[in-house]
């Protein structure tokens, strides 16, 4: 993206973040009551009406297991600027939150410092329409429409070069089928998309961009086996619908990673791009209110909100845009003041002050080190409120596995924990965590053969990075062994892809469009 763009970016009105890093003590939210075909894009969301290429107000929005945390940043009466942090259960695709103010927290070279709450400034209301977008009404205000932001600078009509990981699900959330695809091929037909079934089919697809739809047409003619695809891209996420000679199916699909191999989601080998939402200091993790940071990476360019504090205990905010290349960043945190507070109508802030360049070094899509003015480097980490390893609950929900060891797409519903395991119902297939610290998982089912013993139906093994994961499927009939791991030295590398479709609660992977 160009430098002319990062300047406007850093004067648009939606980048002034905040959360508390500590505060979000979610063992005392009850359980989510969530359920949706959708689930809200993380990352950075704006008032659609405020887009006036001047500083303002914005919201940095994370959805993990059925519950949102949004900060909010904006101003107070007198100019400055703060942040808000709302919590809340989504239910029915809607939530209700208080929005609550802190103070006292670290400023950039305090050393530890802990913040205290300071009041809240009523009620917020949201009504997510899809994964992109929403009807949001702050303390004080009408109800306005918000938006998913992408700054990523690529015509909605362009079919996105990536590659994806497909889930094709019947009626009742089963997949039935899986695809690896690269889209974005430059063809004498236009643009196309190319798509690996795991037992080695290939299909072309020649796609076309529909304005009515506001997404894209895809088919392979007259060629065997009949492909149709419709389908909307965001960001990460693609959803729509499929066919496939001749049955109908429901189409999601996750990024996985860019043609040139810029960024990841998934595979450890390539460089990593930072999962959209909201990060911490690891080293700051103590139960108290704290700073932390917004993250969202798109097309090589970088954006950061900081939730923090001045000298004198006031909440603020910094922004930070810039290039983003081989997992590192740096830029420039700015300030601002005199945007719009709850209820005050409309008001364009302006940049007031730099505190000094932010530098982020990438090791993992949820993991990295940064550097703030005044500061050495410190580990931070995608914060996750969600169970985590080990707990097996953070293995929930409905997955599908796209194996080309055995050339299958299997479909696997974990609904319930038995000890370290996650299970499907019956206790077929159990995953549990082989390695917590690296989120290496092992799904397993085994089937008993008379007079030869347990044989394994699925061994599957693969590093768990969120809702996605890439990893070894070892051929099946290996017979299982209590004290022995079998070896998967001679198994190739990304056999096995996953993907989790719903989560726990309910929430499935979409982006909430219907075809």
């Amino acid at each position: 993206m160009s430098s002319t763009v990062r300047t406007w970016l850093q004067r648009s009105p939606l980048f002034r973040s905040a959360v508390l890093a500590g505060t979000i003590a979610l063992a005392s939210i009850p359980a989510a009551q969530a359920a949706s075909d959708f689930t809200p894009l993380p990352g950075t969301w704006i008032v659609s009406a405020e887009q006036d290429g001047k500083p303002g107000r914005g919201m940095a929005i994370d959805v993990q297991d059925g519950v949102l945390v949004m900060q909010v940043y904006n101003y107070r009466a007198n100019g400055t600027a703060t942040f808000h942090l709302a919590v809340g259960n989504i239910d029915g695709n809607q939530v209700a939150a208080p929005l609550k103010s802190y103070r006292g927290g670290r400023y950039f070279g305090s050393g530890p410092l802990s913040g205290v709450e300071d009041g809240d400034a009523g009620e917020v209301r949201i009504e997510f329409t899809s994964a992109t977008q929403a009807q949001l009404r702050f303390p004080g205000e009408p109800t306005v429409a918000i938006q998913r932001f992408r700054f990523e600078n690529t015509p909605a009509s362009a079919l996105p070069s990536a590659y994806w990981l497909m889930s094709m699900q019947d009626s009742s959330g089963k997949a039935v089928y899986s695809a690896i695809a690269l889209s974005g091929l430059d063809t004498s037909t236009g643009p196309a998309m190319a798509m690996a079934l795991p037992n080695g089919t290939q299909i072309q697809v020649s796609c076309s961009y529909s304005a009515t739809l506001q997404g894209f047409n895809c088919s392979n003619g007259s060629a065997t086996p009949a492909v149709r695809l419709q389908f909307q891209t965001a960001l990460h996420q693609l959803s729509g619908s499929a066919q496939l000679d001749g049955s109908s199916y429901q189409l999601v699909g996750q990024r996985m990673l860019s043609p040139d191999g810029y960024d990841s989601l998934v595979f450890s080998d390539t460089t990593p791009v930072p999962a959209s939402g909201t990060w911490i200091v690891t080293g700051e993790k103590n139960g108290q209110p704290g700073r932390g940071m917004a993250m969202d990476v798109q097309t090589g360019t970088l954006v950061m909100q900081v939730y923090n504090y001045q000298a004198d205990g006031n909440a603020t905010f910094h922004l930070g845009v810039g290039a983003f290349a081989s997992g590192q960043a740096s830029a420039p945190l700015k300030s601002y003041q005199g945007g719009r507070y709850f209820g005050s109508g409309p008001l364009s802030g302006t940049e007031a002050s730099t505190a000094g360049e932010v530098f982020l070094d990438f090791s993992s899509p949820t993991r990295g080190h940064i550097r703030f003015p005044g500061e050495g480097a410190v580990a931070i980490e995608r914060f996750q409120f969600a169970p985590v390893a080990p707990d097996p609950a953070g293995l929930l929900g409905h997955w599908t596995f796209h194996d080309t060891t055995n050339k299958e797409t299997a479909h696997v519903a974990l609904t319930q924990v038995d000890g370290t395991a996650a299970t499907t119902a019956g206790g077929g297939v159990r995953c549990s965590f082989l390695n917590p610290s690296t989120g290496q998982v092992r799904c397993v089912e085994t089937f008993t053969i008379s007079g030869r013993g347990s044989v394994y139906l699925k061994d599957y093994r693969f590093v768990l990075q969120a809702d996605t994961g890439s990893g070894k499927a070892l051929q099946a009939g290996e017979l299982a062994r209590s004290d022995v791991l079998p070896d998967d030295s001679s198994t190739q590398k990304n056999s096995l892809l996953a993907l989790r479709t719903m989560d726990r609660r309910g929430m499935k992977l979409g982006l909430g469009t219907s075809f």
